[in-house]
């Protein structure tokens, strides 16, 4: 009796085993490209805050599928630009920053004709004013330096999600044969036509080249966060037009700002960060230019490549040992 049941039992663990990785494991697989082709469907229709979603419902079901992690990595650093205008430019005006105040009024001159250039650019640019969160609450604009490096390192906060946005761009590399089509003037709308209607090859250079970006982002960031920087403001405020380098030195010098360029708290962790993510800027360009050449030498077709692999493959050689020696 008890050698039937453990038989019984025995089968029946290894017919719901098989169950599942046949047929579960199958439908798992199907359901994640479906989700793939939706996500660029989304794309094309200038819906990239919901093809976003998608993409990241595909990630929970095949955490190292290299589409998905691609076009997820490439748009969720686009999710900090919401609402960006109404947090920074009670801040400029603060600090009386009148270049990125102009480039502001610029953009914001620019919503009257957007849509004469491009389909979604009226859509960016009412997402980079907008003026409430996705509940509903109102934006809190940044007064001082101190809030903008809050938001920066907050848990969640830029430098997460450009760490994630990293990390997802990675695991596209471990398909060396990666490959997708891009037709930018269909995702942007282009009305002008400077733009070509027609497919590039995005492959596994281009990735790490988004990597690179990312990362050099996050060495910004980094060390922006590192330091109090308010007291260091005001001085270069105080200063005015003569707000020269030695003139800036020559005030930190000084005991009432001796506390000008403290850490913030989490300051160490945050520079080494920032050595970090240097280093990764340079792997990802040398990364980029190893694929580039293994892309030309295996005889590839470039004619629709977004980069000119041919003329990279052909600088690559003098430009990697530079690479190298200044990661040294």
């Amino acid at each position: 009796m008890l050698k039937k049941g453990l038989s019984l039992f025995l089968g029946s663990f290894l017919f719901f085993s098989l169950n599942f990785v046949y047929g579960e494991g199958a439908t798992s697989n199907e359901e994640v490209e479906k989700l793939v082709q939706q996500g660029e469907s989304l794309i094309n229709l200038k819906d990239f805050p919901e093809a976003l979603k998608i993409f990241e419902q595909a990630l929970v079901l095949e955490a190292a599928h290299d589409k998905a992690n691609f076009y997820a990595g490439l748009l969720k650093p686009f999710t900090l630009l919401e609402g960006l205008a109404s947090r920074v430019v009670p801040l400029l005006a603060n600090l009386n920053n009148s270049d990125l105040q102009d480039f502001f009024k610029q953009l914001e001159e620019m919503k009257k004709d957007a849509d004469k250039y491009s389909l979604y650019l009226p859509q960016f640019l009412a997402y980079v004013f907008k003026t409430t969160n996705p509940d509903g609450s109102p934006i809190e604009p940044w007064t001082t330096i101190a809030q903008a490096q809050d938001a920066l390192s907050m848990p969640g906060g830029a430098l997460d999600v450009l760490e994630e946005a990293v990390a997802r761009l990675t695991k596209v590399q471990v398909n060396d044969r990666f490959s997708i089509k891009v037709n930018f003037s269909l995702w942007l709308g282009d009305k002008t036509g400077d733009i070509p209607n027609q497919e590039f090859e995005v492959n596994g250079a281009e990735a790490a080249l988004v990597q690179a970006a990312y990362q050099a982002l996050l060495f910004v960031g980094n060390l922006a966060s590192a330091y109090e920087l308010d007291t260091l403001v005001q001085i270069e405020k105080n200063l005015g037009e003569g707000a020269s380098l030695q003139k800036i030195v020559e005030e930190l010098q000084k005991e009432e700002n001796s506390k000008a360029l403290v850490l913030r708290e989490n300051g160490a962790v945050r520079l080494q960060n920032a050595h970090r993510n240097l280093v990764g800027v340079l792997d990802s360009l040398n990364l980029a230019l190893d694929l580039v050449i293994a892309e030309v030498s295996r005889g590839d077709d470039q004619t629709d490549d977004l980069l000119p692999a041919r003329d990279i493959y052909e600088v690559a050689p003098d430009f990697k040992p530079i690479l190298q020696r200044v990661k040294k």
